[in-house]
């Protein structure tokens, strides 16, 4: 296989902010409910605790889901831009088997073989060509097999600035404010992923809104010490309208068909 696609300058790399990354995410409540909803869908959906299968996780990170996924009996394969971050993934993983690591832009891995599961998760909002790099990954894909994205809502992105009072930047449409380097460049229309992904030889099993409550609590103290009833809720109301529209993150998976 090959992607005929080579990076832009604007595909972002966390180099040099690995650590900040890692603490900033995962050590985060916000990080570990992600984390925590998109297990949960996966396996609903997927089954990856019962029926491993050969996996590419795409901008995997420092390799939290991969250990997951490894740990379930998945052949992984970890790809990521960035060096420093793969080299935290590779001191977590050390003695791990079951994982092989890809550093470079994901346009220039071509996998051996259709793959049984690929994860493209929070790295959407940092490709210049998010729709064309969904079209790569589908062809990726084995027959029947799981493509899950999940993306920085340009929806919640737009409703947060407007309750903050942001009403010129929203207006001007949002522009990148190129010096925070944490915050995504180019939050995703939900609709416009839904809309792409009805071209594609594939069947959408599940959307949910990522953080539909979190994100929104007036008392934050909240978000740690109720965590696991916010868990519940977030699993309710993640999928029900208006409620999933509102997710900080949206996700979807979708099965390849012949």
């Amino acid at each position: 296989m090959t992607t005929g696609k080579r990076p832009t300058p604007q595909d972002h790399s966390f180099d040099a902010l690995a650590q900040k990354f890692e603490t900033n995410i995962y050590g985060t409540s916000k990080g570990q409910l992600r984390h925590q909803l998109l297990l949960s869908y996966l396996d609903e959906h997927c089954d990856i605790r019962h029926h491993p299968r050969t996996a590419l996780d795409i901008g995997g990170g420092t390799g939290v889901m991969t250990a997951d996924l490894a740990r379930f009996g998945h052949t992984v394969t970890l790809n990521d831009v960035s060096a420093d971050v793969l080299a935290l993934a590779r001191d977590k993983l050390t003695g791990v088997d079951n994982v092989a690591f890809h550093h470079g832009p994901w346009q220039h891995y071509s996998p051996p073989e259709p793959v049984d599961l690929i994860l493209s998760h929070a790295v959407m909002e940092w490709l210049a060509e998010p729709l064309e790099a969904i079209g790569q990954w589908v062809d990726w894909l084995a027959v029947d097999g799981y493509l899950s994205l999940s993306f920085f809502n340009l929806t919640a992105k737009r409703y947060a600035n407007l309750l903050y009072g942001n009403f010129d930047y929203v207006e001007a449409g949002m522009p990148t404010k190129n010096t925070v380097r944490m915050n995504p460049t180019n939050a995703v229309d939900p609709l416009a992923v839904i809309d792409y992904l009805g071209s594609q030889p594939v069947t959408i099993v599940h959307q949910a809104g990522i953080r539909c409550i979190h994100d929104y609590m007036s008392v934050k103290d909240r978000q740690e010490c109720d965590f696991d009833k916010l868990v519940t809720m977030e699993r309710k109301y993640g999928r029900q309208e208006p409620y999933q529209w509102l997710g900080k993150y949206y996700h979807i998976i979708v099965q390849r068909r012949d």
